[in-house]
């Protein structure tokens, strides 16, 4: 429900994912699922347990991906800027199974990349984006105030 220049935050994800050539896109809802507008190019996955937190948002949109849906290359990959990993991140079948150690609460795959770099390929991705996580409050008006990139 979150906005970004008037444009929900989740909208904006499934319109940059889709612009990239990703499909399918699901994209994953709790709290104010009803009043949330249509997503168009999504199929909307509802997680009644959103309180729960990100770890099992993340697992179930996995979970409700069709079994074709492959990801390309290494087990991980993700963006990088400055040396440093950022987001997007993919997330190839191989390594689902590990995130029910590690996505948990409000924890998604970050403690995975942190404990087993072995699995991932960081693509640089400096001047495509930005680095900047939107999770709190506080990460929204930090990425609003650095002038923020597609």
């Amino acid at each position: 429900m979150v906005e970004l220049d008037g444009e929900p935050l989740v909208r904006r994800a499934v319109r940059l994912l889709r612009a990239g050539g990703c499909a399918p896109v699901h994209a994953v809802v709790g709290a104010g699922a009803d009043a949330l507008p249509e997503l168009r190019g999504a199929v909307p996955v509802v997680n009644p347990h959103w309180r729960n937190g990100l770890g099992g948002s993340l697992r179930r949109g996995l979970a409700s991906l069709p079994g074709h849906v492959r990801a390309a290359g290494a087990p991980v990959a993700a963006a990088g800027y400055a040396g440093r990993i950022g987001h997007p991140v993919l997330l190839g079948r191989a390594v689902w199974p590990l995130l029910d150690r590690y996505a948990t609460g409000d924890r998604g795959a970050r403690d995975l990349l942190r404990a087993r770099p072995d699995l991932v390929t960081v693509v640089p991705c400096d001047g495509l984006g930005s680095p900047l996580d939107v999770d709190t409050p506080g990460d929204l008006a930090r990425h609003a105030a650095a002038g923020h990139q597609e």
